[in-house]
């Protein structure tokens, strides 16, 4: 985590994202960038400029280090934001959304969606009141690990976030879905009684993490519904950041977030960062790449 970019629309949902992002930064050493995009039909030109700067520079006071500020304007936000992000070569963006506890299935907002969907670089979703009033961000890091192809470039993403953070937790989820029988209780009895399945996760997820030098603090097995499971679980560890990787499938394509992914991030009572870095190198989409080229 070198360069973060944090959007800004001035809202407390992004003062709450620009917060997080400082915080992060004066542990890991990051820069900070903080963005806003002016539309070009919002109001004259240059009275839009000069109150988005007054604005801008407002809310860098408000950080915790000194941020880069810096304006565009487009009609598009999020393309804006992801042309921004190219241009100073970061590795994050930072997103403030407007979701309420317990709303699992309420929508980011259409350009965090946007962005969470399409950024080729890592996104961290922060929910509003998600500071730590200890100020332990990035300090206790929950890993959920569906243990298919990608899982060491997880791991290793999540070990150099502990290492650069100084966290001192890194605990490893895996999540057992229920089997496919329509009586709860069978589904139950089935685990039950091969407790092996449960033993035999944990000391893979285990072996890999060791494989790759990490030393997780705690590696867990549960069994549910994974979003749900997820966030009961970070909620019991107490954890301020969890990261995610998109579904495979978004090797092939970028507008397509991984179910459990993206309910997680929608869902998020916790900062979120969803790892779409790890398939920074993968093609794009035919109508994406037309339109890239």
């Amino acid at each position: 985590m070198r360069r973060l970019v944090v959007p800004t629309d001035f809202s407390p949902f992004a003062a709450e994202a620009l917060r997080y992002a400082s915080a992060l930064a004066e542990r890991s050493g990051a820069e900070v960038h903080v963005l806003h995009v002016v539309s070009p039909t919002a109001e004259p030109p240059a009275t839009g400029a000069d109150t988005a700067r007054q604005s801008l520079a407002e809310a860098a006071d408000t950080a915790g280090v000194a941020p880069v500020r810096a304006i565009r304007t487009s009609y598009a936000i999020a393309p804006a934001v992801l042309t921004y992000a190219d241009e100073v070569d970061a590795d994050t963006i930072v997103l403030g959304t407007h979701g309420r506890r317990g709303f699992r299935r309420l929508l980011l907002g259409s350009v965090a969606e946007e962005l969470v969907r399409t950024a080729p670089v890592d996104v961290l979703v922060v929910p509003r009141s998600a500071t730590p009033a200890s100020g332990r961000v990035g300090r206790r890091l929950l890993v959920p690990v569906d243990l298919r192809e990608g899982t060491d470039g997880l791991l290793r993403a999540a070990g150099a976030l502990a290492a650069a953070t100084g966290a001192e937790r890194l605990d490893l989820l895996h999540v057992l879905e229920p089997l496919p029988y329509p009586v709860r209780w069978l589904d139950e009895a089935v685990l039950d009684l091969v407790p092996s399945v449960r033993d035999h996760a944990a000391t893979e997820l285990r072996e890999r993490a060791e494989a790759l030098g990490l030393e997780p603090t705690g590696v867990y097995v549960e069994r549910g519904e994974p979003s749900t499971t997820i966030a009961r679980s970070a909620n019991a560890l107490d954890s301020d950041l969890l990261i995610v990787a998109p579904h495979e499938q978004s090797r092939l394509g970028r507008a397509l977030l991984g179910s459990v992914a993206g309910d997680v991030a929608r869902a998020a009572e916790r900062p979120v960062l969803v790892a779409r870095g790890l398939y920074a190198d993968a093609p794009l989409p035919p109508t994406e790449a037309a339109s890239a080229s």
